[in-house]
Order: C-alpha cells, then structure tokens, then sequence
C-alpha cells in the first residue's frame, strides 16, 4: 500500500490537496493531530481497533533495517555508527536487544519516534533543527529511562 496510490485508511485520501493534508511526490503534510492518527497504525504494525488496515509485511518491510545496505552516509555521518539505517523514508535504530525503533523526520525537526517493544512514541514539533541536537536519540534515552 502506498499513500500515493491507495492512501492511509482514516488519515490520507489519493490526491488530496485541501484541508489538513497535502501529499507529494516524497513527502505527507499534516498537522500534528493527523500524526498521532499514524502512530497507533504503524505501532501496532497495522492493527487499528483490532482492525487490520495496513499489511503487516508492508510495515514490517518498511521499517525494518536492510542488512544490504552499503550506501555511503552524506548526512548524519555518524547514524549508521550508532546503530542506525534508513529505508523507505523510515530513519530506524537498532536496539542493543537486536529490536528497532524508528523515526520519521520532518523538514523542520519534527520527530515520530516509534517503539513498538516499548509500546510507545515520541513526537517533537515543529520548529527549525537544531544541528547539535539529534532528536531521536533524545527521544530514544528520554524512553531508555522509563520502566517497560
């Protein structure tokens, strides 16, 4: 499924361009109610109200690493070091249990930290990036320190 051809059940329709979204070709806009409407879809690895309404191979595809991966990392250098990869527009992170969270960034340092072992999402607003602060590790250490 993609948001371009089929849409998001409940959140995206093909070709909307009005209202509270507007889609391209590499991008969703929304506003931040429409993300906490995605996090339960993709945390729960496409189960809604018991309702599967995304594939789970699709999510699970999607967020995974890709072990094949040997592009060379222009930017954020030091991601794939710390654990991270990129795929499918998902940024994820390696747990040191071998389970993964992952992140979807905004072009203003908007942050959707997804944790599916912990059950739990971050989400940072807008705003400008700060270069020095990498929100999905603050993300990560903020759910580091809560109990499972």
């Amino acid at each position: 499924m993609e948001a371009r051809g089929d849409g998001v059940p409940g959140i995206l329709r093909p070709g909307q361009r009005e209202g509270r979204f507007r889609e391209g070709e590499r991008f969703i806009q929304c506003p931040s109610d429409r993300l906490r409407a995605i996090r339960p879809r993709l945390l729960h690895r496409g189960l809604w109200n018991g309702r599967r309404i995304l594939p789970e191979t699709w999510v699970d595809e999607s967020t995974s690493p890709d072990p094949g991966d040997r592009r060379p990392w222009k930017v954020y250098k030091g991601w794939k070091d710390r654990g991270g990869y990129y795929k499918y527009h998902w940024w994820g992170l390696v747990n040191p249990d071998g389970s993964y969270d992952y992140v979807a960034r905004g072009a203003r340092g908007q942050t959707l930290y997804i944790s599916p072992t912990r059950n739990a999402v971050v989400l940072r607003l807008g705003g400008d990036p700060d270069p020095y602060v990498i929100w999905p590790f603050v993300a990560r250490s903020l759910l580091s320190s809560l109990p499972r």
